[in-house]
């Protein structure tokens, strides 16, 4: 299991140009709030509930899928929040980005 939506995914080779590098994080940092979005919205529905209790298989099965779920969500938005951090980090890596001061 990768964790994190595939947050270790960024020990990778160096192959892959610094531009896609930077693209790939952005893209694991929105899967990574996907999953903490999936884990908030799962706290608010009420335990006990149903027919069976509560386990702690099911506490773990449950946060494996919200982190699935979040990596696969975070694949699939176009201008996203992956997006919109993969631009503005590209324009302040590149020297084009706002004054400090502004």
């Amino acid at each position: 299991m990768t964790g994190l939506g595939g947050v270790s995914n960024l020990n990778r080779p160096s192959g892959l140009n610094e531009d896609a590098r930077l693209r790939q994080a952005a893209h694991d940092l929105e899967g990574v709030f996907m999953s903490q979005l999936f884990k908030a919205m799962r706290e608010t529905v009420p335990e006990g509930e149903g027919i069976f209790e509560s386990s702690t298989a099911e506490g773990i099965f449950s946060s494996m899928l919200d982190e699935v779920m979040g990596a696969a969500a975070a694949k699939r938005i176009e201008g996203g929040l992956g997006d919109a951090l993969y631009n503005q980090l590209n324009r302040r890596l590149s020297g084009s980005g706002m004054p400090d001061g502004v």
